[in-house]
């Protein structure tokens, strides 16, 4: 791009704000901050803490699109979660660059208008990614996890082909913890007798001490 003379103060904190999207910490400068500048915080902090709803309801507050490859790639999935049409848009933008992300944002688009065959498709390729791909964001692939979740109690047998899905770890033990967890809920609702010892054994011998762990473990080895 040109190379402008001297420095834009309001590009550099609207780009503060962004990365604290990457370390789930929003960054919010010196208060206050222009009303656009605050609602774009709002909205990212929203969505890094599991809202993605109410951070495209925000987001949309303000007067201008996602522009950084963080900012479209966390705010595309909020814009996608409240069904507005822009995050097509911004998933074709990203596809090239961060095709992990793009995914995520299909996905949601295609949750959101109950096209759930679609959705679980697009989470797929998403996953398959996340096998090879060392750097992506994790606020998107948390919330790609949750939407497995969800999609498997919508529809049961979406549930198996998500738990294949997450079965081996991701590349570098990304998200490793999460993953298993929803891998737990889904053998649940995939098939729970000839499932539950495989993913159990990911975390022998040392499970979690927890009492629903315990409880669940010894559910799984007294009836198979």
């Amino acid at each position: 791009p040109p190379i402008r003379e001297g420095i834009d103060w309001e590009d550099v904190e609207d780009e503060l704000v962004t990365l604290g999207g990457v370390r789930e910490r929003v960054w919010t400068g010196v208060l206050p901050m222009p009303p656009d500048r605050e609602q774009r915080a709002a909205a990212l902090q929203m969505y890094v803490t599991g809202d993605a709803v109410a951070a495209g309801n925000i987001w949309r507050r303000q007067s201008r699109p996602p522009s950084s490859l963080v900012e479209r790639a966390l705010i595309g999935d909020a814009l996608a979660a409240v069904g507005d049409p822009y995050a097509h848009h911004v998933a074709d933008t990203l596809a090239a660059a961060r095709p992990f992300e793009s995914d995520v944002i299909r996905a949601r688009a295609a949750l959101h208008a109950k096209n759930h065959d679609e959705a679980t498709s697009h989470l797929l390729r998403a996953f398959a990614r996340l096998k090879t791909d060392p750097w992506p964001l994790f606020a998107p692939a948390k919330r790609a996890l949750d939407m497995a979740l969800e999609l498997g109690r919508i529809d049961a047998k979406l549930a198996a082909p998500l738990y294949d899905a997450l079965k081996a770890p991701f590349v570098n033990g990304f998200e490793n913890d999460d993953r298993r967890q929803v891998l737990l809920s889904l053998a649940r609702l995939a098939g729970w007798t000839t499932r539950c010892r495989e993913v159990l054994g990911a975390y022998e011998p040392n499970v979690p001490w927890t009492l629903e762990m315990l409880a669940t473990r010894a559910d799984c080895y007294e009836t198979t």
